[in-house]
């Protein structure tokens, strides 16, 4: 298993979240709700297996793997599974989880734009509504990181939530992602809108 070498508007008091920063998800992660070991979105899930189906065995990396439902779910279908978040309060929580599962997840405590892996590692890379959290700088950097840690032909299973015109200038989103895959190495298979609005990408690495 791989190892790693609220700003207040103006006027209308509005708060405006900065989701980009490792503060705000340390804290968003650290007291886990009754649910946390639930599988949040098994639709969602149901699309990833189906995606990967074909490279069960091989080792897949959850970039922003939260509470881990997904890490949990894709190693008991077989995967070997390396679990990264920018939180060590969602790795904790998943280490604990994994550890009563009896399953081996590795765990990896770094961010999306900077991945402590050597290039070409991973067959797949799971980013469920990971994306869509960095700024448009961190999402570049990120999207370049991913194509660098995908194997040749490598999948990438990218989801995004709806933004308001807002977060879309603030934040990574759907549009950014199609307008530097092709630059970053990265193939559009197609794309998905689901019932709740958010938008699924499948793609692949280049082969050459």
């Amino acid at each position: 298993m791989f190892a790693p070498n609220g700003l207040t508007g103006p006027g209308d008091c509005r708060v405006v979240i900065d989701k980009t920063s490792r503060e705000y998800w340390e804290n968003a992660f650290a007291r886990p709700p009754e649910n946390s070991r639930e599988i949040s979105s098994p639709v969602r899930l149901a699309l990833i297996t189906e995606y990967f189906k074909g490279l069960v065995g091989e080792t897949v990396l959850d970039l922003g793997c939260g509470w881990g439902a997904k890490s949990i779910a894709l190693a008991k279908c077989g995967f070997r599974v390396v679990a990264v978040d920018i939180s060590k309060n969602a790795l904790d929580h998943l280490s604990r989880w994994a550890q009563d599962e009896g399953l081996d997840i590795g765990l990896v405590h770094a961010s999306a734009e900077n991945l402590p892996f050597p290039s070409d590692c991973f067959a797949a890379v799971l980013a469920n509504s990971v994306l869509d959290h960095l700024s448009h700088t961190q999402g570049e950097a990120a999207l370049r990181e991913i194509s660098r840690v995908l194997s040749r032909s490598g999948l990438l299973f990218a989801s995004f939530d709806p933004q308001d015109d807002d977060e879309r200038r603030r934040y990574f989103g759907v549009d950014s992602f199609k307008n530097l895959a092709a630059a970053t190495g990265l193939r559009i298979a197609g794309t998905e809108l689901t019932d709740s609005g958010s938008t699924i990408v499948y793609a692949a690495r280049e082969a050459e």
